[in-house]
């Protein structure tokens, strides 16, 4: 089995879950070949003909057709896993779907628009989150150091984060990190810290609130979920958000968009909606007994069970 996509860094949640999966398969004792496409591409493009069965995981529509079209051609097992929200009518996204051996996808509404185009035994809707226990997590001092003062000057903290500065098609902020900034305006008593890594959004927002604080240098996300009070995920598109599952898993209140179908357990907001979220986060920092507990299901569970169905 080839598996084609990237790990960190940078740190983003398709690459944070390839990086999972890969740990996964080495404690079951599955065997893989892991290829990142974008740090050796020749490399990749070079396996690709070579493998018989190929795990693609391409943010990119023309790489996800071209594959699926080449393994179509020469009968090659070529798998797709959509990272993110599909109605499947972009000519790409339809016919890599058609053209694919099998494809996952991670939310109801790309599940849904799948099997209109595609036999719904090769479709299947999996989770993107794979829990980050038995993988280390460095302890980062600088950060330790730099959050701990901040906090120490708010009674609430909210935390949100992006990998870097991101537009969708109608030109907003992919990750709504404008409206995080305009919402926390009235909550002079909460804290507001920003995963940064790619250190572009301080940029952008430089003219930010005294409570608003970025992290502009690569780090773990990990370390601030564990150290906040609620994730904010007020994207404008969306999968299945390893974000709000990490948050879940550590037992935090989530406020989230509602621009894709969310798991339970989550506040959501209406996209966009400054007003929307300003209320929800009211209710976090008054509220108690606010979380709620969810089975978070193991994503890579389904993917090792398909594997091993190929490998027989």
């Amino acid at each position: 089995m080839l598996i084609i996509g990237t790990v960190p860094p940078p740190i983003g949640g398709v690459s944070i879950h390839l990086e999972r999966l890969i740990f996964s398969l080495k404690e079951n004792g599955i065997s893989y070949k892991f290829i990142d496409y974008r740090k050796m591409p020749l490399k990749a493009f070079y396996y690709f003909f070579i493998e018989r069965c190929v795990h693609t995981n391409f943010s990119n529509k023309v790489l996800r057709f071209i594959a699926a079209l080449i393994g179509y051609l020469f009968g090659k097992k070529v798998i797709i896993t959509y990272h993110g929200k599909y109605d499947f009518t972009n000519f790409l996204d339809k016919y890599s779907l058609k053209l694919s051996f099998k494809s996952f996808v991670l939310n109801n509404y790309s599940y849904s628009h799948a099997v209109k185009v595609q036999n719904d035994r090769k479709v299947t809707l999996i989770s993107a989150f794979i829990p980050p226990n038995n993988i280390k997590v460095d302890v980062n001092l600088r950060l330790d150091i730099e959050f701990t003062n901040f906090c120490r000057q708010y009674n609430y903290i909210f935390c949100t984060n992006s990998h870097s500065y991101v537009v969708d098609k109608f030109g907003r902020d992919i990750y709504g990190i404008d409206t995080i900034i305009t919402a926390i305006k009235d909550f002079k008593e909460a804290g507001l810290i920003i995963s940064d890594p790619s250190g572009k959004l301080h940029k952008i927002y430089s003219n930010s609130l005294p409570n608003v604080f970025f992290i502009s240098y690569p780090h773990s996300f990990i370390e601030i979920i564990q150290k906040s009070n609620c994730v904010i995920r007020a994207t404008t598109t969306d999968g299945d958000s390893l974000t709000i599952k990490e948050a879940l898993y550590y037992k935090k209140l989530i406020i989230a968009s509602d621009c894709v179908d969310r798991v339970d357990g989550v506040l959501l907001f209406n996209t966009g909606n400054v007003e929307s979220l300003k209320n929800k986060m009211a209710i976090a920092i008054t509220g108690t007994n606010l979380f709620k507990y969810v089975d978070l299901q193991d994503g890579s569970l389904s993917l090792i069970s398909f594997y091993k169905s190929l490998i027989k």
